[in-house]
């Protein structure tokens, strides 16, 4: 199995696949799987839940070309190959087939690849030692709160967006931590929410795989300015 246990979201409707997924999963020494049930809640789950690989029914694929948004590593599950038919291959990184067992299912976990890339850092050094300039620990204590804060409502109002493909939502929300990122010197953040902006100005199904993607992004800095307080 692999050298650390993976965070995995099973996206499944059917519930005697997700009973036997959960359990080969934990058999495999891995947590229990986070399930949701249809690829809008897997994009939504997406800033509360940043798993490291997706187990998808195939009925649940998009059949649209995939974003240029980096998504976790995809495995399928099919019955038969037909049902991977007209479901553009840039989708999904690996296949299953049913039933599910142990060791195919091992296999496609070790055959996961890493990103390329490291994370991106959206930590700006220099805004960080300005915003203690301006308004000092306690001033900053309580900005970093005011902002982990909104955060709850934040990813209740995107998930609740992305369910019922609310544009103008998705729009609204976007715009707002845009600006909160930019205070922040998260410039590269803040062109991505720029993205998911117009995306959902175009309705655009990128609109929520790009604001998710984002929002995940900016929850993982605000933990990191919260760490950088800590240090002071």
């Amino acid at each position: 199995m692999n050298a650390a246990p993976l965070r995995i979201l099973l996206a499944t409707t059917d519930p005697v696949q997700a009973v036997l997924a959960a359990r080969l999963i934990q058999r495999l020494g891995h947590p229990a799987p986070h399930r949701v049930q249809g690829w809008d809640a897997a994009i939504a789950a997406m800033p509360e839940f940043p798993a490291d690989v997706w187990l998808v029914d195939s009925r649940l694929l998009p059949r649209d070309d995939a974003s240029a948004t980096t998504l976790p590593w995809i495995i399928t599950i099919r019955a038969a190959p037909s049902d991977l038919q007209g479901i553009p291959k840039n989708r999904y990184d690996d296949v299953l087939g049913t039933p599910l067992s142990l060791e195919p299912l091992s296999a496609a976990l070790q055959r996961r690849r890493l990103p390329g890339d490291a994370p991106p850092d959206d930590f700006s050094g220099a805004t960080w030692s300005e915003l203690l300039r301006l308004f000092g620990p306690t001033g900053v204590a309580e900005l970093l709160g005011a902002l982990r804060n909104d955060l709850p409502t934040t990813r209740a109002r995107q998930a609740q967006a992305i369910q019922s493909h609310d544009f103008p939502g998705l729009k609204r929300i976007a715009h707002s931590l845009r600006g909160a990122s930019l205070q922040l010197g998260a410039e590269d953040l803040a062109r991505l929410l720029a993205s998911a902006e117009h995306a959902a100005l175009e309705g655009s199904t990128e609109a929520a795989e790009l604001g998710a993607q984002a929002l995940a992004r900016y929850s993982a800095l605000i933990e990191r300015l919260d760490d950088e307080l800590r240090r002071i």
